[in-house]
């Protein structure tokens, strides 16, 4: 065959010769082939007959000459010998390279071949290659055309749809134009029309402005003279108290013969005192409260707590001296004893069962003011008869309803969480949003509309919720950004002032929260645990039942204080025909009431320094002399009794209160308080 051939052939080549001896190195022949290498070749004597091909070979040989064209001798059916002479030997070596030669330009024709066919291959692969990426290119160049197509539309519709915005916006223009002219135009006629009618004014239209005029002074002087007689009253009451306390606690020291001999003259004094205080009271009822006579009602107070004092100290050494004569006169019978005492018998003695607990003495109250007790009780109610008018919607498991409580209460904290001072505008638009919730309005919550009133109880229950949110800013806020207490007191003073009905309910969150701005010191109750009774002071528990500490709940109660005084201050918005809800007047009572009570520990010192700190500058602007004199009462008379009840660690807020006193006494001036709000602001 012809692979047999080839093959055969192969091996007769100087490679194929070649022996491949794995084993000369374990055998150690290589000083023999060292020699091998090394030696010139050498001939054998070729002698033998041997046989090169068989009969098969030899034919398969000849048939592949005969299809190349090639012309060989015949040879014998039998197997070809080669006798090993001279002549012989050449022709059949001759033959054998021939044979070689045949091989390999058959091996060279068929590489040929191959190689032919493979150029024609690439050939073709590049021609089909070439025409892939010629049919690529023609797709590429349509789709840019289609592109450009599209861009070219797309620009002439964005063109049209410009020129088109720009038509309209000169439209709009044009119309805003004519308008204006048009308010112009009205504008003008209507200052005409003024001016012939102020032109065509008689005398008498003059003459009842005037007296219009007269009648608005006189109603401002006898508001004036109101406010001054309800300080007036506040007062005298104090003073009433003070006489009550310096009489009991004359009537029931047990020693009436150690008192000293001027007690009789300070009782007599405080009566003339009280006799002048009324006389005050009368003339300020009959003919108006006045200024003076308000400062009358101050120096009267501050005489009678001297009194009261003075008749304190002297029932005190009256007691301590009957305690040192019966220490003394023990002592002499003791002495005077010869004989110890005969035996005597023990008898029980009755227990009484009506003793009633030990009243304070002084002037204070323990607890609140009747006055503050009175509208304590009367917000708590406010706020109970709201909280039970829409129970129904807060307890109802309807989906539909809690679906729509839900979305309130989103309509309510959405707007209070966004508000900040950045303009008056911005303000307004959250304002604006509350008011038509409150209204019973629809808003827009979510992409939804929704009205509080088409639910049962829906509005009072924004009102409620909106207020407690509102006070709550106190704590989340206030307490840590005091300048943020104005804009929520704007917000606030401008939501009572549209519903007046919000005002209970503010007072009451205020008072829930913080029980000191009543000021109401509130007692514990037999049926009271301690984490109960502290709950209804302020302090907030974690959930294993510790209670927080004390400098984070008087934080907390600072920022209500804070955000209280500001709603106090903080005047209505511009314009607004309303009068202010909780004006400049109740941070005078707020004062007073808490002069009226026992201070307790670090909680006093800390609401009155924040209040005075944030509302002290306006009630002196407003009040003027009369305010100083109250800080000089604090001052001297009341500051004593805070130093006196001061807690353990307490000595921060009575320092800072301290420290506050003094440097505004000095001054005779308080510096307005930081993040307060221009007067312009709704403007802004």
């Amino acid at each position: 065959m012809e692979l047999s051939s080839i093959l055969s052939s192969l091996k007769k080549t100087r490679l194929g010769n070649v022996k491949h001896d794995p084993y000369w190195l374990q055998e150690n022949r290589l000083p023999e082939i060292i020699k091998a290498c090394t030696s010139p070749p050498t001939l054998k004597n070729v002698t033998a007959d041997f046989n090169l091909f068989t009969k098969s070979e030899c034919i398969e040989i000849e048939e592949n000459l005969n299809q190349n064209n090639s012309t060989v001798d015949d040879e014998k059916n039998e197997v070809c010998p080669i006798s090993v002479q001279s002549s012989d030997t050449v022709e059949s070596i001759e033959l054998t390279h021939q044979d070689e030669d045949h091989v390999q330009l058959s091996l060279k024709r068929c590489e040929d071949e191959w190689q032919q066919k493979a150029e024609e291959n690439v050939k073709k692969r590049r021609e089909s290659q070439e025409k892939f990426s010629n049919h690529l290119w023609e797709q590429s160049l349509e789709q840019v055309a289609v592109l450009e197509q599209k861009q070219k539309i797309k620009t002439t519709q964005l063109m049209e749809r410009v020129k088109k915005i720009e038509e309209q916006s000169d439209e709009t223009i044009r119309k805003r134009l004519l308008n204006q002219r048009e308010s112009h135009r009205m504008n003008i006629k209507r200052l005409d029309a003024k001016l012939k009618e102020l032109e065509l004014m008689t005398e008498a239209e003059a003459a009842e402005r005037r007296r219009v005029e007269v009648e608005a002074e006189r109603q401002a002087r006898a508001a004036e003279a109101k406010r001054h007689l309800e300080s007036m009253t506040l007062v005298h009451k104090q003073i009433k108290e003070c006489l009550s306390a310096l009489t009991k606690l004359i009537a029931g020291c047990k020693h009436k013969e150690l008192l000293r001999k001027d007690v009789k003259e300070i009782i007599e004094y405080a009566t003339k005192l009280r006799d002048g205080a009324d006389s005050l009271m009368t003339k300020g009822t009959a003919s108006g409260a006045t200024r003076e006579l308000v400062d009358g009602m101050i120096n009267i107070i501050g005489e009678v707590k001297k009194c009261l004092e003075n008749a304190s100290q002297a029932t005190a050494e009256a007691e301590k001296l009957s305690k040192e004569i019966a220490a003394k006169k023990k002592e002499e019978e003791e002495a005077a004893k010869a004989a110890p005492p005969p035996a005597t018998t023990p008898t029980a003695t009755a227990v009484p069962t009506n003793v009633s607990p030990p009243q304070i003495t002084g002037i204070l109250n323990a607890y609140a003011t009747d006055e503050s007790n009175k509208r304590y009780i009367e917000v708590m109610n406010k706020l109970n008869e709201a909280t039970n008018s829409f129970e129904e919607l807060t307890d109802s498991k309807d989906p539909r309803i809690k679906k729509e409580r839900f979305g309130l209460q989103k309509a309510v904290n959405t707007p209070v969480n966004a508000v900040s001072d950045k303009s008056g505008s911005h303000l307004k638009d959250k304002l604006n949003k509350l008011v038509r919730l409150l209204s019973g309005q629809s808003v827009e919550v979510s992409n939804q509309r929704m009205s509080a009133g088409s639910l049962p109880g829906g509005v009072t229950f924004c009102k409620d919720l909106l207020a407690k949110k509102l006070v709550k800013q106190g704590d989340e806020q206030v307490s840590s950004q005091h300048e943020s207490a104005f804009v929520y007191a704007a917000l606030t003073v401008a939501i009572m002032c549209e519903f007046p009905d919000m005002r209970p309910l503010v007072l009451a969150h205020f008072y829930k929260n913080c029980p000191y701005l009543v000021p109401y010191y509130i007692p514990k109750q037999e049926s009271q645990t301690s984490e109960e009774y502290f709950k209804t002071l302020g302090y907030q528990y974690d959930s294993d039942g510790t209670a927080e500490k004390q400098d984070k709940f008087l934080r907390r109660m600072s920022g209500y204080t804070r955000l209280f005084a500001s709603i106090i201050i903080t005047q209505p918005v511009q314009g607004s025909q309303h009068k202010h809800p909780f004006g400049v007047e109740e941070g005078w009572k707020f004062v007073a009431s808490m002069l009226a009570l026992e201070p307790q520990p670090d909680i006093t010192a800390t609401v009155l320094f924040d209040f005075l700190q944030v509302a002290g500058s306006t009630l002196l602007q407003t009040y003027g002399k009369q305010f100083l004199k109250l800080l000089h009462v604090l001052y001297k008379d009341f500051f004593p009794r805070i130093e006196s009840v001061k807690g353990q660690g307490g000595g921060g807020p009575v320092m800072r209160l301290k420290n506050f006193l003094e440097e505004s006494l000095k001054r005779n001036s308080i510096p307005a308080a930081k993040g307060m709000l221009p007067a312009h602001f709704w403007r802004t």
